[in-house]
C-alpha cells in the first residue's frame, strides 16, 4: 500500500473530477492499493501532521510514503472545535478549517500571522525538521520514502547534510510545477492539465 500527501497539486479540489490527482491515475493505472491525504491548500505543517497521525494510527503500515512538499510560506493555526486553520499568501487560496468551513475572521487572522508572526528562517528549519524526522521514522518502519517540492524550488536544503538526497524522486533545486509546465502547460488554477497529471503518476511509479 502506498500512502501519499501533499498540497492542491496532489489531491483536494483541484479539478471537477478528485481521481484526476495522479495518486489516483497511478492507482487506477497500476492497480494499486493508495491513500491519498493531500488536500487544497495545506502547508508543510499540515502534510508533515496528518501523515504522522496515519502513521500511529493505523494498523497497516504503507510499503511507500510519497510526499510532495508546498511552499514553506503556508502555515496552519490551531482554529475551534479541535480543528485547525489553513494560511496561505496567496488571496486566490482559499483559507477553510478541516471541516471546509469558512473561519470567522480569516482576514484579519491571516494578516496578523504574516505581519507579526512568520519567519522565513524558522520556517525553513521546521521543514528541515519534518523531512528527517520522516526519514528516520520511515527508515525504522521499513517504509520506502519518496519526496519532491510540488511548487517551490528549494536548493538551501542541500545545505543540511543530514538531509539524504536518495529519498528525493526530483532535486531539491527543482519542483514538479516547473516539469510539468514545460510539457503540458496549465489550466486556469494555475495548476497543471489532467495530462500532466498522469504524466506524473507515471513518473512517481518509475521511480518505486
Amino acid at each position: 500500500m502506498i500512502l501519499v500527501n501533499g498540497d492542491s497539486w496532489t489531491g483536494g479540489p483541484t479539478y471537477p473530477n478528485l481521481e484526476d490527482h495522479w495518486p489516483y491515475q497511478m492507482a487506477k493505472k497500476y492497480k494499486l492499493d493508495v491513500h491519498n491525504l493531500a488536500w487544497g491548500g495545506a502547508s508543510n505543517q499540515r502534510i508533515f501532521r496528518t501523515t504522522i497521525e496515519w502513521l500511529y494510527q493505523t494498523d497497516k503500515l504503507p510499503s511507500h510514503l510519497v510526499i510532495g512538499w508546498t511552499i514553506k510560506e503556508r502555515f496552519e493555526l490551531p482554529s475551534i472545535k479541535g480543528l485547525y486553520c489553513r494560511i496561505t499568501p496567496n488571496d486566490g487560496c482559499e483559507n477553510f478549517i478541516e471541516n471546509n468551513k469558512p473561519v470567522p475572521g480569516i482576514a484579519k487572522i491571516k494578516n496578523y500571522y504574516y505581519r507579526y508572526s512568520h519567519n522565513e528562517r524558522l520556517a525553513q528549519t521546521a521543514f528541515e525538521h519534518n523531512i528527517l524526522i520522516l526519514q528516520d521514522l520511515c527508515k525504522l518502519k521499513g517504509i520506502k520514502l519518496m519526496m519532491f517540492n510540488s511548487r517551490q524550488e528549494d536548493a538551501k536544503l542541500l545545505d543540511n547534510l543530514l538531509i539524504d538526497e536518495t529519498v528525493w524522486i526530483l532535486n531539491p533545486r527543482e519542483c514538479m510545477a516547473d516539469q510539468l509546465e514545460k510539457q503540458f502547460g496549465h489550466i486556469k488554477s494555475g495548476h497543471t492539465s489532467v495530462e500532466g497529471q498522469h504524466h506524473w503518476a507515471d513518473f512517481v511509479y518509475n521511480c518505486m
